[in-house]
């Protein structure tokens, strides 16, 4: 028979079918990889962050609910989190502990108002618990200085700018 048995052409569509969904989870897995979380209680700090974001090709989210946001971070699985400090039902020590204990990799950003005591503690909490060394950013936000750093992660993401 030309063209190979039925059982060998069923055998090849099977294969064919799960090569496609494998691309579709690799897909998945490529259109995830560059996700940004804003966590945040400022609505201006949160709108610069957001339209920063976008524009560096980051597909991008915000709340302010501080008892949802490991909800978000598991669901959306974000490269990039953003954390305000100071916001309200929100514990940045407590959020560090859940990031770690859930296996999180990704790039914290702290962003506050000034060096707040805190600040010190957090970061050495960050180290203590695994996660990646934040990055601090000031407010008002320095627009060029957080585009650069979404430019930097993104190029290793292998996102244009």
């Amino acid at each position: 028979m030309i063209g190979g048995s039925s059982a060998d052409r069923s055998d090849a569509e099977q294969k064919s079918r799960k090569e496609s969904k494998m691309g579709d989870a690799s897909n998945d897995q490529a259109h995830r990889a560059h996700r940004l979380l804003v966590f945040e209680h400022d609505p201006e700090a949160t709108n610069i962050i957001v339209k920063l974001a976008e524009r560096c090709h980051f597909e991008t989210f915000a709340t302010t609910d501080g008892r949802g946001v490991m909800n978000l971070v598991s669901a959306l699985e974000p490269q990039i989190l953003v954390i305000g400090l100071g916001a309200p039902n929100a514990n940045a020590s407590e959020l560090l502990s859940l990031l770690a204990s859930s296996g999180y990799q990704g790039l914290c950003i702290i962003v506050c108002e000034h060096t707040p005591p805190e600040l010190a503690r957090v970061c050495e909490h960050c180290r203590a618990a695994g996660l990646n060394e934040p990055t601090i950013i000031f407010k008002p936000i320095d627009k060029s200085l957080l585009r650069d750093l979404l430019v930097e992660y993104g190029h290793g993401l292998n996102l244009a700018a």
